[in-house]
Protein backbone atom coordinates (compact mmCIF):
# COMPACT_ATOMS: atom_id res chain seq x y z
CA UNK A 1 0.00 0.00 0.00
CA UNK A 2 1.10 3.47 -1.47
CA UNK A 3 1.74 6.14 1.59
CA UNK A 4 -0.85 8.29 -0.07
CA UNK A 5 -3.44 5.30 0.00
CA UNK A 6 -6.91 5.11 1.70
CA UNK A 7 -6.42 2.27 3.99
CA UNK A 8 -9.77 1.96 3.54
CA UNK A 9 -9.87 1.16 -0.62
CA UNK A 10 -8.67 -2.22 0.68
CA UNK A 11 -11.58 -3.57 2.54
CA UNK A 12 -13.45 -6.59 1.57
CA UNK A 13 -16.64 -4.66 -0.84
CA UNK A 14 -18.86 -5.94 2.16
CA UNK A 15 -17.35 -4.36 4.37
CA UNK A 16 -17.78 -0.87 2.48
CA UNK A 17 -21.09 -1.28 1.86
CA UNK A 18 -21.86 -2.44 5.63
CA UNK A 19 -20.18 0.57 6.96
CA UNK A 20 -22.15 3.10 4.83
CA UNK A 21 -25.49 1.10 5.80
CA UNK A 22 -24.43 0.90 9.57
CA UNK A 23 -24.06 5.16 9.65
CA UNK A 24 -26.99 5.42 8.17
CA UNK A 25 -28.76 3.78 10.53
CA UNK A 26 -26.70 5.52 13.31
CA UNK A 27 -28.46 8.67 12.12
CA UNK A 28 -31.73 7.56 11.48
CA UNK A 29 -31.86 6.09 15.25
CA UNK A 30 -30.62 9.15 16.51
CA UNK A 31 -33.93 10.48 18.11
CA UNK A 32 -32.23 12.12 20.76
CA UNK A 33 -28.58 13.31 19.49
CA UNK A 34 -29.79 16.73 18.38
CA UNK A 35 -28.94 17.59 14.40
CA UNK A 36 -26.61 16.45 12.23
CA UNK A 37 -23.44 17.01 12.54
CA UNK A 38 -22.50 18.73 9.45
CA UNK A 39 -25.09 18.89 5.88
CA UNK A 40 -23.49 15.88 4.46
CA UNK A 41 -25.32 14.13 7.11
CA UNK A 42 -28.60 15.82 6.83
CA UNK A 43 -29.15 15.08 3.27
CA UNK A 44 -28.25 11.29 4.14
CA UNK A 45 -31.46 11.68 6.17
CA UNK A 46 -32.97 13.29 3.88
CA UNK A 47 -32.70 10.71 1.55
CA UNK A 48 -33.48 7.84 3.93
CA UNK A 49 -36.86 9.61 5.03
CA UNK A 50 -38.03 10.74 0.95
CA UNK A 51 -37.47 5.95 0.79
CA UNK A 52 -39.90 5.08 4.02
CA UNK A 53 -42.55 8.60 3.12
CA UNK A 54 -45.97 7.38 1.31
CA UNK A 55 -46.33 11.23 0.21
CA UNK A 56 -45.27 11.37 -3.39
CA UNK A 57 -45.24 14.95 -2.87
CA UNK A 58 -43.07 14.74 0.48
CA UNK A 59 -40.69 12.46 -1.43
CA UNK A 60 -40.37 15.05 -4.31
CA UNK A 61 -39.97 17.77 -2.15
CA UNK A 62 -36.79 15.70 0.10
CA UNK A 63 -34.79 14.57 -3.33
CA UNK A 64 -35.23 18.04 -4.56
CA UNK A 65 -33.84 19.58 -1.60
CA UNK A 66 -31.11 16.57 -1.29
CA UNK A 67 -30.28 17.16 -5.17
CA UNK A 68 -30.02 21.08 -4.43
CA UNK A 69 -27.76 20.29 -1.50
CA UNK A 70 -25.43 18.52 -2.88
CA UNK A 71 -24.72 20.13 -5.68
CA UNK A 72 -24.26 23.52 -3.40
CA UNK A 73 -21.70 21.57 -1.55
CA UNK A 74 -18.02 23.23 -0.72
CA UNK A 75 -15.32 20.90 0.54
CA UNK A 76 -13.98 22.54 3.95
CA UNK A 77 -10.37 23.66 3.71
CA UNK A 78 -7.44 22.26 6.12
CA UNK A 79 -6.73 24.49 8.57
CA UNK A 80 -4.41 24.36 11.73
CA UNK A 81 -5.41 25.84 15.03
CA UNK A 82 -3.00 27.96 16.14
CA UNK A 83 -3.70 27.08 19.91
CA UNK A 84 -2.56 24.04 19.23
CA UNK A 85 0.74 24.51 18.91
CA UNK A 86 1.86 21.63 16.29
CA UNK A 87 5.13 20.82 15.16
CA UNK A 88 5.37 20.20 11.67
CA UNK A 89 5.09 16.30 11.99
CA UNK A 90 1.66 16.82 13.82
CA UNK A 91 0.46 19.07 11.11
CA UNK A 92 1.29 16.97 8.38
CA UNK A 93 -0.60 13.59 10.60
CA UNK A 94 -3.42 16.18 10.90
CA UNK A 95 -3.21 17.23 7.37
CA UNK A 96 -3.18 13.59 6.02
CA UNK A 97 -6.44 12.55 8.48
CA UNK A 98 -8.23 15.81 6.91
CA UNK A 99 -7.22 14.72 3.52
CA UNK A 100 -8.47 10.83 4.03
CA UNK A 101 -11.90 12.02 5.71
CA UNK A 102 -12.41 14.17 2.56
CA UNK A 103 -11.92 11.47 0.21
CA UNK A 104 -13.99 9.19 1.71
CA UNK A 105 -17.12 12.17 2.10
CA UNK A 106 -16.64 12.50 -1.14
CA UNK A 107 -17.32 9.05 -2.43
CA UNK A 108 -20.22 8.92 0.12
CA UNK A 109 -21.49 11.74 -1.81
CA UNK A 110 -21.50 9.63 -4.89
CA UNK A 111 -23.60 6.41 -3.03
CA UNK A 112 -25.90 9.03 -2.23
CA UNK A 113 -26.11 10.75 -5.35
CA UNK A 114 -27.03 7.20 -6.51
CA UNK A 115 -29.79 6.43 -4.25
CA UNK A 116 -31.72 9.68 -5.05
CA UNK A 117 -30.94 9.28 -9.00
CA UNK A 118 -32.68 5.84 -8.37
CA UNK A 119 -35.33 6.65 -6.08
CA UNK A 120 -36.40 9.94 -8.34
CA UNK A 121 -36.27 7.49 -11.80
CA UNK A 122 -38.55 5.34 -10.04
CA UNK A 123 -41.18 8.26 -9.47
CA UNK A 124 -40.32 9.76 -13.06
CA UNK A 125 -38.80 13.13 -11.34
CA UNK A 126 -36.24 13.00 -14.70
CA UNK A 127 -35.09 16.15 -13.45
CA UNK A 128 -33.89 15.21 -10.39
CA UNK A 129 -32.37 11.71 -11.35
CA UNK A 130 -30.86 13.41 -14.42
CA UNK A 131 -29.02 15.63 -11.56
CA UNK A 132 -28.12 13.35 -8.95
CA UNK A 133 -26.90 10.59 -11.86
CA UNK A 134 -24.77 13.20 -13.54
CA UNK A 135 -23.01 14.47 -10.14
CA UNK A 136 -22.43 10.47 -9.30
CA UNK A 137 -20.58 9.73 -12.85
CA UNK A 138 -18.58 13.46 -12.81
CA UNK A 139 -15.11 11.88 -11.69
CA UNK A 140 -14.03 8.28 -12.27
CA UNK A 141 -12.83 5.51 -9.66
CA UNK A 142 -10.38 2.87 -9.91
CA UNK A 143 -12.34 -0.20 -10.42
CA UNK A 144 -10.13 -2.51 -8.15
CA UNK A 145 -9.97 -0.10 -5.42
CA UNK A 146 -13.46 1.24 -5.59
CA UNK A 147 -15.50 -1.19 -6.58
CA UNK A 148 -18.93 -0.15 -5.34
CA UNK A 149 -18.24 3.12 -6.83
CA UNK A 150 -17.95 2.57 -10.33
CA UNK A 151 -21.14 0.01 -9.85
CA UNK A 152 -23.08 2.54 -8.81
CA UNK A 153 -21.71 4.86 -11.78
CA UNK A 154 -22.62 2.09 -14.22
CA UNK A 155 -26.18 2.35 -12.58
CA UNK A 156 -25.89 6.08 -12.93
CA UNK A 157 -24.88 6.05 -16.68
CA UNK A 158 -28.48 3.51 -17.56
CA UNK A 159 -30.30 6.20 -15.06
CA UNK A 160 -29.30 8.49 -17.34
CA UNK A 161 -29.80 6.83 -20.74
CA UNK A 162 -33.61 6.29 -18.95
CA UNK A 163 -33.73 9.86 -18.17
CA UNK A 164 -33.31 10.69 -22.24
CA UNK A 165 -35.71 8.00 -22.99
CA UNK A 166 -38.05 10.05 -20.58
CA UNK A 167 -37.76 13.57 -22.59
CA UNK A 168 -38.16 12.10 -26.15
CA UNK A 169 -41.52 10.19 -25.10
CA UNK A 170 -42.64 13.53 -23.26
CA UNK A 171 -42.12 15.14 -26.65
CA UNK A 172 -43.95 12.20 -28.26
CA UNK A 173 -40.47 11.39 -30.25
CA UNK A 174 -39.29 8.05 -31.08
CA UNK A 175 -35.57 7.57 -29.92
CA UNK A 176 -34.28 4.40 -32.16
CA UNK A 177 -34.94 5.52 -35.30
CA UNK A 178 -32.69 7.33 -37.80
CA UNK A 179 -34.92 9.88 -38.99
CA UNK A 180 -37.73 12.17 -36.78
CA UNK A 181 -40.45 9.11 -36.00
CA UNK A 182 -43.42 10.02 -33.54
CA UNK A 183 -44.77 7.74 -30.98
CA UNK A 184 -48.01 7.71 -33.37
CA UNK A 185 -46.01 7.94 -36.81
CA UNK A 186 -48.09 11.28 -37.34
CA UNK A 187 -44.19 13.65 -37.46
CA UNK A 188 -45.49 15.10 -41.67
CA UNK A 189 -48.52 16.27 -39.69
CA UNK A 190 -46.34 18.41 -36.80
CA UNK A 191 -43.62 20.98 -37.67
CA UNK A 192 -40.53 20.79 -35.65
CA UNK A 193 -38.30 23.99 -35.98
CA UNK A 194 -34.43 23.38 -36.57
CA UNK A 195 -33.54 23.74 -32.85
CA UNK A 196 -35.99 21.23 -32.08
CA UNK A 197 -34.81 18.09 -34.07
CA UNK A 198 -30.90 19.54 -33.13
CA UNK A 199 -32.44 18.96 -29.65
CA UNK A 200 -34.27 15.18 -29.98
CA UNK A 201 -30.68 14.19 -32.50
CA UNK A 202 -28.38 15.12 -29.44
CA UNK A 203 -30.80 12.84 -26.85
CA UNK A 204 -30.83 10.25 -29.24
CA UNK A 205 -27.21 10.08 -29.52
CA UNK A 206 -26.21 10.36 -25.78
CA UNK A 207 -28.55 7.58 -25.19
CA UNK A 208 -26.13 4.57 -26.79
CA UNK A 209 -23.27 6.71 -25.40
CA UNK A 210 -24.46 6.05 -21.22
CA UNK A 211 -25.45 2.55 -22.02
CA UNK A 212 -21.83 1.80 -24.13
CA UNK A 213 -20.50 3.56 -20.62
CA UNK A 214 -22.56 1.41 -18.18
CA UNK A 215 -21.71 -1.98 -20.23
CA UNK A 216 -17.73 -1.04 -20.31
CA UNK A 217 -18.11 -0.44 -16.27
CA UNK A 218 -19.71 -3.24 -15.70
CA UNK A 219 -17.50 -5.34 -16.99
CA UNK A 220 -14.54 -3.89 -15.59
CA UNK A 221 -16.11 -4.52 -12.14
CA UNK A 222 -17.07 -8.32 -13.60
CA UNK A 223 -20.62 -7.53 -12.29
CA UNK A 224 -22.65 -9.40 -15.18
CA UNK A 225 -26.32 -8.13 -14.19
CA UNK A 226 -25.04 -4.61 -15.19
CA UNK A 227 -23.91 -6.11 -18.66
CA UNK A 228 -27.26 -7.51 -18.88
CA UNK A 229 -29.36 -4.60 -17.30
CA UNK A 230 -27.96 -2.60 -19.88
CA UNK A 231 -28.94 -4.84 -23.04
CA UNK A 232 -32.19 -4.62 -21.56
CA UNK A 233 -32.91 -1.24 -21.72
CA UNK A 234 -31.23 -1.03 -25.29
CA UNK A 235 -33.45 -3.60 -26.46
CA UNK A 236 -36.93 -2.63 -24.56
CA UNK A 237 -36.28 1.37 -25.59
CA UNK A 238 -35.17 0.48 -29.56
CA UNK A 239 -38.47 -2.00 -29.54
CA UNK A 240 -40.16 0.25 -32.04
CA UNK A 241 -37.19 0.55 -34.54
CA UNK A 242 -37.15 -3.17 -33.91
CA UNK A 243 -40.70 -3.98 -35.52
CA UNK A 244 -40.21 -3.06 -38.81
CA UNK A 245 -38.97 -5.18 -40.92
CA UNK A 246 -36.58 -2.76 -42.62
CA UNK A 247 -35.28 -1.62 -39.25
CA UNK A 248 -31.55 -2.09 -40.78
CA UNK A 249 -31.98 0.83 -42.80
CA UNK A 250 -34.02 2.58 -40.31
CA UNK A 251 -32.06 2.45 -36.92
CA UNK A 252 -30.15 5.28 -35.48
CA UNK A 253 -25.98 4.82 -36.83
CA UNK A 254 -25.36 6.24 -33.42
CA UNK A 255 -27.46 3.47 -31.71
CA UNK A 256 -25.14 0.60 -33.25
CA UNK A 257 -22.39 0.54 -31.03
CA UNK A 258 -24.46 0.61 -28.35
CA UNK A 259 -25.88 -2.45 -29.36
CA UNK A 260 -22.73 -4.07 -30.48
CA UNK A 261 -21.27 -3.37 -27.15
CA UNK A 262 -24.07 -4.79 -25.24
CA UNK A 263 -23.80 -7.76 -27.60
CA UNK A 264 -19.97 -8.32 -26.61
CA UNK A 265 -20.57 -7.70 -22.84
CA UNK A 266 -22.84 -10.44 -22.93
CA UNK A 267 -20.68 -13.00 -24.73
CA UNK A 268 -18.02 -12.10 -22.35
CA UNK A 269 -20.11 -12.56 -19.15
CA UNK A 270 -20.59 -16.63 -20.62
CA UNK A 271 -17.38 -17.05 -21.84
CA UNK A 272 -16.12 -15.84 -18.24
CA UNK A 273 -18.84 -17.77 -16.45
CA UNK A 274 -18.77 -20.90 -14.11
CA UNK A 275 -21.21 -23.01 -14.52
CA UNK A 276 -21.77 -26.10 -12.14
CA UNK A 277 -24.02 -27.35 -8.93
CA UNK A 278 -22.51 -24.75 -6.58
CA UNK A 279 -23.16 -21.85 -8.75
CA UNK A 280 -26.71 -21.67 -10.35
CA UNK A 281 -27.33 -18.81 -12.69
CA UNK A 282 -31.49 -18.99 -11.94
CA UNK A 283 -31.72 -16.08 -14.72
CA UNK A 284 -29.85 -18.25 -16.69
CA UNK A 285 -32.84 -18.37 -19.46
CA UNK A 286 -33.82 -14.48 -19.05
CA UNK A 287 -30.19 -13.86 -19.67
CA UNK A 288 -30.06 -16.16 -22.53
CA UNK A 289 -33.63 -14.29 -24.42
CA UNK A 290 -31.79 -10.99 -24.08
CA UNK A 291 -28.67 -12.31 -25.64
CA UNK A 292 -30.50 -14.50 -29.02
CA UNK A 293 -32.75 -11.79 -29.45
CA UNK A 294 -30.03 -8.66 -29.74
CA UNK A 295 -27.93 -11.62 -31.70
CA UNK A 296 -30.59 -12.17 -34.24
CA UNK A 297 -30.70 -8.11 -34.96
CA UNK A 298 -27.56 -7.89 -34.93
CA UNK A 299 -26.42 -10.76 -37.08
CA UNK A 300 -29.15 -9.21 -39.69
CA UNK A 301 -27.85 -5.77 -39.37
CA UNK A 302 -24.24 -7.11 -40.45
CA UNK A 303 -25.80 -8.94 -43.02
CA UNK A 304 -27.55 -6.39 -44.49
CA UNK A 305 -23.83 -3.99 -44.27
CA UNK A 306 -22.25 -6.95 -46.14
CA UNK A 307 -20.00 -7.03 -43.04
CA UNK A 308 -19.84 -10.93 -43.49
CA UNK A 309 -17.34 -11.70 -40.99
CA UNK A 310 -18.99 -9.64 -38.31
CA UNK A 311 -22.32 -11.75 -39.25
CA UNK A 312 -20.83 -15.63 -39.01
CA UNK A 313 -18.91 -14.63 -35.32
CA UNK A 314 -22.23 -13.76 -34.39
CA UNK A 315 -23.92 -16.61 -35.83
CA UNK A 316 -21.02 -19.12 -34.46
CA UNK A 317 -21.20 -17.45 -31.29
CA UNK A 318 -24.94 -18.48 -30.41
CA UNK A 319 -24.83 -21.69 -32.62
CA UNK A 320 -22.01 -22.87 -29.60
CA UNK A 321 -24.98 -22.15 -27.10
CA UNK A 322 -27.98 -24.23 -26.19
CA UNK A 323 -30.35 -23.06 -28.43
CA UNK A 324 -34.35 -24.20 -29.49
CA UNK A 325 -34.43 -25.84 -32.68
CA UNK A 326 -36.41 -22.60 -34.19
CA UNK A 327 -33.83 -20.25 -33.41
CA UNK A 328 -30.71 -22.42 -34.31
CA UNK A 329 -32.80 -22.43 -38.13
CA UNK A 330 -32.45 -18.57 -38.18
CA UNK A 331 -28.82 -18.44 -37.19
CA UNK A 332 -28.36 -21.27 -39.39
CA UNK A 333 -30.42 -19.44 -42.65
CA UNK A 334 -28.34 -15.82 -41.68
CA UNK A 335 -24.41 -18.09 -41.52
CA UNK A 336 -25.76 -19.66 -44.91
CA UNK A 337 -27.09 -16.60 -47.09
CA UNK A 338 -23.56 -14.62 -45.60
CA UNK A 339 -21.22 -17.60 -46.93
CA UNK A 340 -23.11 -18.20 -50.28
CA UNK A 341 -22.32 -14.50 -50.60
CA UNK A 342 -18.66 -14.59 -49.76
CA UNK A 343 -18.52 -17.45 -52.15
CA UNK A 344 -20.49 -15.44 -54.97
CA UNK A 345 -17.47 -12.46 -54.13
CA UNK A 346 -14.67 -15.28 -54.23
CA UNK A 347 -15.85 -16.99 -57.77
CA UNK A 348 -15.74 -12.77 -59.05
CA UNK A 349 -12.31 -12.17 -57.93
CA UNK A 350 -13.69 -9.77 -55.46
CA UNK A 351 -12.88 -10.77 -51.70
CA UNK A 352 -13.92 -7.66 -50.22
CA UNK A 353 -15.82 -5.18 -51.85
CA UNK A 354 -13.85 -6.04 -55.50
CA UNK A 355 -9.66 -6.39 -56.13
CA UNK A 356 -8.27 -3.43 -58.37
CA UNK A 357 -8.45 -4.60 -62.11
CA UNK A 358 -5.42 -5.61 -64.10
CA UNK A 359 -3.62 -3.35 -66.67
CA UNK A 360 -5.07 -2.64 -69.36
CA UNK A 361 -8.40 -4.23 -68.37
CA UNK A 362 -11.78 -3.23 -66.72
CA UNK A 363 -12.87 -3.57 -63.32
CA UNK A 364 -15.32 -6.78 -62.63
CA UNK A 365 -18.99 -5.05 -61.38
CA UNK A 366 -18.92 -5.25 -57.68
CA UNK A 367 -22.12 -6.80 -56.34
CA UNK A 368 -25.08 -4.28 -55.13
CA UNK A 369 -26.72 -5.55 -51.50
CA UNK A 370 -29.80 -7.38 -52.83
CA UNK A 371 -30.40 -8.02 -49.16
CA UNK A 372 -33.99 -9.63 -48.35
CA UNK A 373 -34.61 -11.60 -45.25
CA UNK A 374 -36.06 -14.34 -45.59
CA UNK A 375 -39.56 -15.26 -44.34
CA UNK A 376 -38.19 -17.24 -41.41
CA UNK A 377 -36.26 -14.20 -40.55
CA UNK A 378 -39.41 -12.08 -41.03
CA UNK A 379 -41.36 -14.24 -38.96
CA UNK A 380 -38.82 -14.58 -35.79
CA UNK A 381 -38.14 -10.62 -35.67
CA UNK A 382 -41.87 -9.85 -35.76
CA UNK A 383 -42.42 -12.32 -32.73
CA UNK A 384 -39.16 -11.01 -30.71
CA UNK A 385 -40.06 -7.24 -31.47
CA UNK A 386 -43.26 -7.43 -29.69
CA UNK A 387 -41.27 -9.14 -26.16
CA UNK A 388 -40.39 -6.33 -23.74
CA UNK A 389 -38.00 -7.75 -21.22
CA UNK A 390 -38.03 -7.15 -17.69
Amino acid sequence: MKEEDDPSDFQRPYQKVLKFLLKKLQLKTNLYGGDPDNIQDQIIIDVENAKTTKNSKMRETLLGKSIKDLEEFEEPEFEVDPELDLVEEEVKAAQRKFQLAAIRAKKERVLIATEIAKLAMEDNLVDIAHKAASLAIAEEWDPVKNTDLVIAQSECHFVLASCYVEKLLEEDIEIGFRDLVTVEEDQEEREFTNEDRHRYHDWKVKFPHHIIQGVKQGQLTQQTWLAFNGAIDFWNSYLPVFKKSNYYEMILQEGIPAMIECFEGMNNCFINATFNSESIDYELDKKMQIFTNLAIMLARLYEFNVKNDDAVRVCDVLLQKQLPSHLRKTFDSIKARVTKQVSNLANLGQPKGGAPPAKGKEAAPVPTNTYAPSKTDVLTSEVLSYLELI
